[in-house]
């Protein structure tokens, strides 16, 4: 419940639009097939914080190496035009890590919450 809370909070903060807008214009505004994403991290004064992965160019992904850093409340990416929905795959890994995947497009933003 804690997650949703704080999900709820970062999906209308302005530092967590910052963000999805900074991925999506990373992402050519949707019109690349390369994925772009970053983690949302929690700052301690109630924002949050881009933390943008490397390029991979991977034809509709994204990778990220490493551990997930700490505080980080959800994995926000792009998809390209025609996919506007959170993917089978979006929702797997929500399950997988345990955080929110949020989707950004030119329609707006999805979330894909693990554990449905």
């Amino acid at each position: 419940m804690l997650a949703a809370v704080v999900l709820t909070a970062a999906l209308s903060h302005p530092s967590a639009s910052a963000c999805f807008a900074e991925i999506f214009k990373a992402a050519g505004y949707g019109f690349r097939h390369d994925e772009r994403a970053a983690f949302l991290i929690a700052r301690g004064d109630g924002g949050f914080d881009c933390r943008m992965w490397p390029r991979t160019n991977g034809y509709q992904s994204a990778h990220w190496e490493g551990p997930i850093p700490a505080n980080a409340v959800a994995i926000a990416h792009t998809h390209p035009r025609g996919l506007p929905e959170p993917s089978a795959h979006d929702f797997a890994e929500a399950d997988r890590v345990g955080l929110p995947v949020v989707v950004v497009t030119h329609l707006g933003v999805n979330v894909a919450s693990p554990h449905r």
